[in-house]
């Protein structure tokens, strides 16, 4: 989803964009209907970004 999204390779860019809330909205219908793999928005961008990047790029 992520690819389809097309979210920046930068995090920085990626936590501004306005595809991030749709990116969430995503997650949450995917937990909806699979609770037994639940994810998490940080959980994702962390794995695509790294904790260092996601940690210091520019608040929402």
């Amino acid at each position: 989803m992520k690819r389809l999204l097309q979210l920046d390779n930068d995090a920085d860019q990626a936590l501004s964009s306005s595809r991030l809330e749709t990116f969430d909205k995503y997650i949450t219908q995917f937990n909806k209907n699979d609770p037994d793999s639940e994810v998490t928005l940080v959980g994702m961008l962390t794995s695509k970004y790294g904790e260092i990047d996601v940690a210091v790029a520019k608040r929402v």
